[in-house]
């Protein structure tokens, strides 16, 4: 898992009305578990999403069925999506930052959602900062930060004595961040690399490469 952790994460980029989302997650939710109780707090102006579907869906699943097995009984699992702000420093732009638009979902088992901060820092070069999972049981909570990582958002996990409160910050629209020729794999055939001309000093540079070095050209 943390080996896969590190690999590319293809996204299938799409929109998807925030209400319909939290629909399938409910429907699979309570398909798997019918006592689950779950109370949702929406503090949102953002009606949908584009993102990967499946992947979020299944982040906010994962997330709830893991927060149910540390849930105090009758107490609810509290979801959360409120509007917060993604920041991307530009090192090439002393003192400049991108910032998107983004929503911070929270799943707790707490009393009360944990106070939101008017940003949060993101990356989109720097590897994700996995939290190791102690026990079996904890690795898909670590395929959750996967998740939010390729959305280029954040993760934040809190413990306490009341359990783990999970909060994953992700772009409203990931394209902002993430430009769409990165979803796109596009390979040439071995016809079109045949037919493709190619000039002395390509030929040359390429050879010279091959002699000086061991890279897989």
């Amino acid at each position: 898992m943390l080996h896969q952790s590190q690999d590319y994460m293809r996204l299938t980029v799409a929109a998807v009305p925030l209400q319909a989302l939290l629909q399938d997650v409910f429907e699979d939710l309570y398909a798997q578990n019918k006592r689950m109780q779950v109370c949702t707090h929406q503090h949102t102006t953002h009606q949908a999403l584009q993102v990967d579907v499946c992947k979020v869906k299944q982040l906010l699943v994962t997330g709830l069925h893991y927060a149910r097995e540390q849930q105090r009984a009758g107490r609810p699992v509290l979801l959360g999506l409120e509007d917060t702000l993604l920041v991307y420093p530009i090192l090439s732009i002393p003192g400049y930052v991108k910032r998107v638009p983004s929503m911070r979902m929270t799943i707790t088992t707490e009393s009360g959602l944990p106070p939101l901060k008017a940003w949060y820092v993101g990356s989109v070069d720097s590897p994700p900062s996995l939290r190791l999972p102690k026990s079996r049981s904890e690795l898909p909570i670590t395929y959750n930060q996967q998740v939010a990582d390729a959305h280029y958002g954040v993760s934040e996990l809190i413990e306490s004595a009341q359990g783990l409160t999970q909060c994953y910050v992700i772009p409203v629209d990931v394209r902002e961040v993430r430009p769409q020729t990165m979803d796109t794999l596009v390979t040439a055939t071995m016809t079109e690399l045949s037919d493709t001309p190619v000039c002395p000093e390509e030929e040359a540079f390429v050879q010279a490469v091959q002699d000086r070095t061991q890279v897989n050209v």
